[in-house]
């Protein structure tokens, strides 16, 4: 039995967190879904205990059309926010009153942002 090369097991890991079923991920890699569950196994063994959290994540974000670059933009995102001493909830209210201004004053919200950026 020869070993799998550590960067299909790689592969095998982004797929499998993405939540990606572990049959597609077997056809898509070339190897058998045994090997998957095997790759999937040591990984919780050894490496990463919360991937089953984690898949469920990249279940989630790929039931809604996103993936996990949007969810580190979230994440980077709240950061910033936390920084700022600002709540979602307060982003939200500015965003509508944006919206809103732009739509009374019959101007495009791009040309606000411009706007923005030139102070």
């Amino acid at each position: 039995m020869t070993t799998i090369p550590s960067f299909i097991k790689i592969k095998v890991l982004k797929l499998w967190i993405l939540g990606i079923p572990r049959d597609m991920v077997a056809h898509s890699l070339g190897i058998g879904t045994g090997s998957v569950s095997r790759i999937i196994r040591d990984i919780k063994l050894y490496d990463i205990p919360d991937l089953d959290l984690l898949r469920e994540i990249g279940k989630i974000l790929r039931e809604h059309g996103l993936g996990m670059n949007d969810f580190i933009d979230t994440i980077r995102m709240n950061g910033y926010l936390s920084d700022m001493g600002i709540s979602t909830e307060q982003v939200e209210i500015l965003l509508e009153q944006i919206h809103i201004q732009s739509y009374r004053n019959g101007e495009d919200i791009e040309k606000f942002l411009k706007c923005i950026d030139y102070l």
